[in-house]
């Protein structure tokens, strides 16, 4: 009879107590399991926006460093046309280098000085232009040029060499004037006046984005395009030799 009990406890015990054990792993085991889950799955959609995000900035990086890469390379051709400093060796060295793969002698040389001031009379000067003419822009483009003679000696067709040398130089080479004189035989003495402008770099500003650079014109990328061709060279990129240092007289 007791047996028969125990058994029918059994029955009933084992059912229950599982039913219990079941019941206490869900709020102590898988619910806790669940919560990370959950969590993980915040991090992970979090990180995601995350990586969203930086996708796009890493575009958008990647396009200014495209657009810089542009500048720097329009940059470096418009500057070789038109420089921000005069250098004065390097230029007038191209130049005479010119003359002589023309077949030219360079006799003589003499650079024009060009007018200087101090900052405050330059700012006294651009105001008073700017009351004397109101209606001037107020932001000019200054373009400052370097003029230089050139005493040269040869025949005709090296002196026709020359001329086509400046004009297929890169660097923006004017001839303000030139002349010549029979000398003897066939060989003429030449005297040229030339002038190579330079644009200074202008003020900065107080916002230097305040507004986008604007977009190149066709005539404009045109102009660059034909600049880096081979048909212009660019002649006043020579290193000048140095003199000796640390002498009495470098000139010896």
């Amino acid at each position: 009879m007791q047996t028969n009990i125990g058994g029918k406890y059994n029955n009933v015990l084992i059912p229950v107590g599982s039913v219990l054990v079941v019941v206490l792993l869900v709020p102590l085991v898988v619910l806790p399991q669940i919560q990370k889950i959950r969590d993980n799955l915040a991090v992970i959609n979090q990180n995601s926006e995350r990586l969203e995000k930086l996708k796009v900035k890493a575009i958008a990086l990647e396009k200014l460093t495209e657009a810089q890469d542009e500048l720097d390379k329009n940059l470096a051709i418009a500057e070789a046309a038109l420089p921000i400093q005069k250098d004065v060796a390097r230029l007038v060295r191209g130049v005479q280098n010119l003359a002589s793969a023309s077949g030219l002698e360079t006799t003589k040389v003499e650079v024009k000085p060009g007018r200087t001031a101090t900052s405050s009379a330059e700012q006294s000067r651009s105001n008073s232009e700017t009351s004397a003419n109101p209606a001037s822009n107020s932001n000019p483009i200054t373009i400052n040029e370097l003029l230089f003679e050139l005493n040269l000696k040869g025949n005709l067709a090296s002196y026709q060499g020359f001329l086509k040398s400046i004009e297929s130089s890169r660097r923006l080479l004017i001839m303000s004037s030139f002349k010549g004189s029979s000398d003897s035989g066939s060989d003429y003495t030449y005297t040229v006046l030339i002038s190579a402008p330079f644009g200074p770099l202008p003020q900065i500003s107080q916002d230097q984005l305040a507004e986008a650079i604007a977009d190149l014109s066709a005539n404009n990328k045109k102009l660059l395009e034909d600049l880096e061709s081979a048909a212009f060279k660019n002649v006043t990129n020579q290193p000048v030799p140095t003199g000796p240092t640390g002498v009495a007289d470098p000139f010896r």
